[in-house]
């Protein structure tokens, strides 16, 4: 089979185990796609003879690539501060100078109640994260002169982060 013409209908319901792995075997050698185009491919291909096609389940021993485990970029601490320094809405400032210091995620910080700063001991009580499970993080001294002066501003009553009506701010607002 030559893949790179194309094949009808009548050819691709004939293709059988040995085809599809071929078929694999030219997109990883010849084509050279990632681990995710191949992934996509496999699943494609058992969608449509198994539900399309109605055939049994296909049991096909395929290694499937692991996704590459690739290091994120990392911003210095100067470029970090210059980032955050641009930020003039001091509660935008708040929000993503904890993200950054506290290790937070967007909906974390933003369901952050008035309470669970604990300016004292330097932690901040994470309730509800990932896996909805609750942790402590630390909280940064240098972020606490910055919260500081956005409470004395806003008077936040239950939430930390409050928008309109002082309800919780949102996820889009940030």
């Amino acid at each position: 089979i030559n893949f790179n013409e194309g094949l009808n209908i009548e050819q691709i319901n004939r293709l059988d185990i040995n085809d599809f792995k071929r078929y694999i075997y030219h997109l990883v050698s010849k084509r050279k796609v990632s681990t995710s185009f191949q992934n996509q491919a496999i699943n494609a291909i058992k969608f449509y003879y198994e539900q399309v096609l109605g055939r049994k389940k296909i049991f096909v021993k395929i290694d499937r690539p692991r996704k590459e485990l690739r290091l994120p970029k990392v911003l210095s601490k100067e470029e970090v501060k210059l980032i955050i320094n641009q930020i003039d809405n001091i509660k935008h400032r708040c929000i993503i100078s904890l993200i950054y210091s506290a290790g937070l995620r967007l909906s974390e910080v933003i369901n952050i109640k008035i309470e669970d700063i604990h300016s004292n001991e330097g932690l901040i009580f994470v309730r509800g994260g990932k896996g909805n499970k609750d942790r402590t993080t630390l909280l940064a001294n240098n972020i606490l002169p910055l919260l500081r002066q956005y409470y004395l501003k806003h008077r936040p009553v239950k939430w930390l982060f409050e928008g309109l009506g002082k309800k919780q701010y949102s996820v889009k607002s940030v």
